[in-house]
């Protein structure tokens, strides 16, 4: 089978445009934001995976990286994202739809990783190493059972995804997304100040001599934001920081991260700048200069998690991540 005409992948995961795998009515246009009062009976991702409502993340909700294989090297770049939960009632085999920068991709039970967080289409039969592009999607929240169960209680969720092959036929790009059913702002004009915590991850990559997952230096920490409603403005730190390579133990690391001041719009959306302290930037190996944006959304009906995106623009290293936060008490 094959993607459009230029990308072979296995059968069990053709566009749902050219008709296999079920009577999937997934589009490839921009879609709205899906609203936590609109979906019934509680806004939560349960409720979505129910009534299987695509969701589709907005702008600034995804962060990602281009890699050039041949090349050795890596760059920032953002795509376009979207999934839905398959529908068994309608014919539909596919577990899960993924929708990047236009292109869908169905993963059935098949594909699914041992470990239970993920797809793999290496994990498929008809994989073929050599000419085959390796996609993939995995949680970033819990195990693929809990992110697609009509029980589950959360109202955003993350992604990671992946696309390309070895040999730079199909470019190969990677990244994290951000979806779920958003706030909406005027059935939380009455509050004042809501403090949320909760937890970040950044990748931070060389620019140059990439050579594969092994060297991605992973970065996580405890966030914890301010949300002022009266006057429409959020902000925060990152602290706590670890550092670890793949399959190794995580490390503390000194310094932390600041989340200046961002407006927050009519939609519960924002974007910030995003500073480390000097000592930070030495030790991940970015410039003086280096600065970075976090980019998120209020989600639930009563604002009830802050999530979002983290990224930074930088000649020596590219740095892509995300984050999720929950109202307290």
């Amino acid at each position: 089978m094959k993607l459009f005409s230029a990308i072979a992948i296995p059968s069990a995961m053709i566009l749902s445009a050219c008709g296999g795998g079920g009577s999937s009515d997934i589009d490839q246009a921009p879609s709205t934001r899906v609203l936590s009062n609109d979906v019934s009976p509680n806004g939560t991702l349960g409720d979505v995976n129910a009534q299987k409502i695509k969701l589709t993340a907005q702008s600034g909700m995804t962060s990602g990286m281009a890699i050039s294989w041949s090349d050795k090297t890596t760059s920032r770049l953002d795509t376009t994202f979207a999934v839905a939960t398959g529908d068994a009632k309608k014919g539909d085999t596919a577990e899960i739809h993924m929708i990047v920068d236009g292109e869908t991709f169905e993963f059935g039970a098949i594909e699914r990783d041992a470990n239970g967080y993920g797809y793999r289409a290496e994990n498929n039969p008809d994989f073929v190493r050599e000419e085959d592009p390796y996609i993939e999607l995995w949680s970033q929240w819990g195990l693929l059972d809990n992110m697609l169960d009509e029980n589950n209680a959360e109202y955003s969720q993350i992604w990671k995804y992946y696309v390309g092959t070895l040999d730079d036929s199909i470019p190969s790009k990677t990244g994290f997304a951000v979806v779920g059913t958003q706030t909406v702002m005027s059935d939380v004009a009455n509050s004042s100040t809501a403090n949320y915590s909760g937890y970040a991850r950044m990748q931070v990559v060389g620019a140059e001599n990439y050579e594969g997952w092994s060297g991605e230096l992973q970065l996580r920490g405890d966030i914890g934001l301010t949300m002022d409603f009266e006057q429409s403005t959020i902000m925060g730190d990152i602290a706590d920081l670890e550092t670890r390579y793949p399959d190794t133990e995580w490390s503390p690391i000194s310094g932390a991260f600041d989340l200046s001041k961002a407006s927050v719009n009519t939609n519960g959306e924002f974007k910030g700048t995003m500073s480390a302290d000097a000592g930070l930037k030495t030790k991940l190996g970015l410039g003086s200069t280096d600065k970075g944006a976090y980019a998120g959304a209020l989600f639930g009906p009563n604002a009830d998690e802050a999530s979002g995106t983290l990224s930074m623009a930088s000649d020596a290293k590219t740095v892509f991540g995300y984050f999720k936060t929950y109202q307290q008490e």
